[in-house]
């Protein structure tokens, strides 16, 4: 198995950046060549469990068993790009409800 490691960003300190396979789909692999060719950060880590949508609103939800479950790194990160570009993100908790994701200035 290849192991490759990719930056998701400047801010984003490389110790907390797992490796990431290349695809095995050849179809993905090359869309996954094509784009580090031009420059892009690809991650497949710290996706959401829920992309949600109603009357032309979206919002990203990551579910966890109990309030005080923090978000992985990979989520974290992926969080604070999203809030950047104006998603609203969420963590939601049977005994916490919907909590609005803060961006914070390190992780």
């Amino acid at each position: 198995m290849q192991y490759i490691c990719y930056t998701l960003g400047m801010e984003f300190d490389m110790k907390y950046l797992s490796s990431m396979r290349t695809p095995k789909n050849k179809a993905e692999l090359a869309f996954f060549n094509e784009a580090i060719s031009k420059g892009w950060n690809l991650t497949r880590k710290g996706w959401a469990d829920f992309f949600c949508w109603k009357d032309g609103k979206i919002m990203v939800v990551e579910v966890k068993k109990k309030r005080g479950h923090n978000l992985k790194r990979h989520q974290h990160f992926l969080f604070e790009q999203l809030v950047k570009f104006g998603v609203p993100c969420y963590t939601w908790t049977p005994d916490g409800g919907l909590k609005s994701f803060p961006v914070s200035k390190s992780l």
